[in-house]
């Protein structure tokens, strides 16, 4: 079953768990550490009115790039026996879906709760 993805299985180890964190939480934390430096050494600069929170809230979205996580999913697991390759792939493609699907979600939330915060901060 597809649903059983996140399951540690002995000859396939928990590639489908990785790629999933690596788009809900790898993306976003990358994105935003890559952003705070780039401001701290002034090579960039926040937006006006920007805060930190938002630009995490909004960095989640950064997990829903599953075109390039597909095409490298494809790519990266030949060196089995097919059977297995084909396992992978699956497994790979079915984890990037659900981890673009949930980094999406996860945003869209986060950006309604910091707005509605940032609102009321505003007019107040």
């Amino acid at each position: 079953s597809y649903f059983n993805v996140f399951q540690f299985d002995q000859a396939l180890g928990s590639v489908s768990m990785g790629i999933f964190l690596g788009l809900v939480l790898g993306k976003p934390l990358g994105i935003s550490l890559a952003s705070f430096i780039a401001v701290k050494l002034h090579v960039g600069e926040m937006p006006a009115k920007a805060s930190w929170v938002m630009l995490i809230a909004v960095a989640c979205l950064g997990g829903i790039g599953f075109t390039m996580s597909i095409f490298v999913d494809t790519l990266s697991f030949g060196d089995q026996a097919p059977e297995i390759t084909a396992r992978l792939r699956d497994m790979g493609k079915v984890a990037v879906l659900m981890g673009s699907l949930c980094a999406g979600i996860l945003g869209s939330i986060l950006i309604n709760i910091v707005h509605g915060i940032e609102s009321k901060k505003v007019k107040n």
